[in-house]
């Protein structure tokens, strides 16, 4: 089944580059261009655009991401690169006879999550419950008290934090996943709503956004919470790159000057400073995905917004500000995340695309691309 992101997009013109061909003006430095690895979707009779690329923390590479048709219907699908190119469904529950006959309803995946250890766990929505669900070869789900509707799912340690709501407002909750049926409180705001949950030098981090304001907040309970305000910038979404005084990277929308609206990848720091990093960011339709941190390389990797380029993947050290593209076989990029796994004596950097089109410009389709980057390349 072939994949049109026109369905989804709209019109894409787009050109599949061959290596060393069309990016010749570009200024990357990388002087090859790495194997990519075209990831097999599942077949299914509808249009799959892939979004919410997200890499496991440990263990062999294994990859999770959404698959959205033009329904707005999701499944999560999970491939491991290292081994296979073919992508799975997660598989459906199969709890009664109607689902036994085919005759259930398909359940709608999304908000994949791999916590510390390398387990998935993900949102799970049928008819009209929404559960957190947990997958290790079978799909398990947690019975979260039915007042809960979850949004979004973390890790932090052996607990998982959500961005729930409930008729209080939506906020953040804790839980054993062995003692769903207990969470445990750690925001209560009426006028805010909480999400990009990131573990922040072993407290939690969020943002909270409401209709006047977005900030920064860190914290372990309703009591001990901090919030940083940035009147400059609509926060979308954060990552944490280093400990307890690591660096705050965050995707934003700019609310001042030329840059009104456009979006970018700032730095936070205290008392409201922040530092642009890049202001020719590309963040695809929806939610604003994580910036792409690699902890080792000390680097941040981002879709450099430039049509006529094809969108290439830029590698930026926030430290310095020196910055690079990617030399790749691919084009029109909408997504990019990172993995780095441990390979003998030292490790492998794996990159994750979202990319348009084939090589021989024949067809506007939506890719997942999988690349490991050698010494040298990254």
């Amino acid at each position: 089944m072939r994949r049109r992101a026109a369905d989804r997009w709209g019109p894409v013109a787009v050109l599949m580059l061959l290596l060393g061909a069309g990016l010749a003006g570009a200024p990357a430095v990388l002087r090859a261009a790495p194997a990519a690895v075209q990831i097999e979707l599942p077949a299914t009779t509808e249009v799959l655009q892939p979004q919410a690329l997200s890499w496991a923390p440990v263990g062999e590479p294994r990859l999770a991401f959404e698959l959205t048709d033009r329904r707005s219907r999701s499944r999560v699908a999970v491939v491991a690169p290292g081994s296979s190119v073919v992508a799975q469904l997660l598989p459906a529950r199969q709890s009664s006879q109607m689902e036994r006959l085919g005759l259930g309803t398909e359940p709608t995946d999304t908000a994949p999550s791999w916590s510390s250890d390398g387990s998935l766990f993900f949102l799970r929505a049928e008819g009209r419950q929404r559960v957190v669900a947990h997958f290790d070869g079978a799909v398990r789900r947690l019975a979260l008290p039915p007042e809960w509707l979850p949004m979004e799912v973390a890790s932090l340690g052996e607990e998982l934090v959500l961005a729930a709501e409930d008729p209080k407002g939506t906020d953040l909750i804790a839980l054993h996943p062995r003692e769903p049926e207990s969470p445990r409180r750690l925001t209560s705001s009426r006028d805010e709503v909480e999400h990009s949950v990131v573990v922040d030098g072993g407290r939690l981090g969020w943002i909270a956004t409401s209709r006047e304001r977005t900030a920064w907040c860190a914290g372990t309970s309703p009591d001990d919470r901090a919030c940083t305000e940035f009147p400059e910038l609509e926060l979308l979404s954060l990552a944490v790159a280093g400990g307890p005084a690591g660096t705050r990277l965050a995707y934003a929308r700019l609310r001042t000057g030329d840059s009104l609206g456009r979006h970018a990848l700032v730095e936070l720091g205290p008392a409201g400073r922040w530092r642009l990093l890049a202001e020719d960011v590309f963040l695809p339709a929806g939610l604003a995905p994580s910036p792409a941190w690699d902890p080792v390389g000390g680097a941040v990797y981002f879709v450099r917004r430039a049509p006529e380029s094809g969108n290439p993947i830029v590698r930026l050290d926030p430290r310095t500000g020196a910055r690079r593209e990617l030399v790749l076989p691919t084009v029109a990029h909408q997504e990019v995340a990172v993995g780095r796994y441990e390979k003998g004596t030292g490790t492998e950097l794996w990159l994750a695309l979202i990319a348009v089109g084939d090589r021989l410009d024949r067809d506007v389709y939506n890719h997942v691309v999988v690349v490991r980057l050698g010494e040298g390349m990254r």
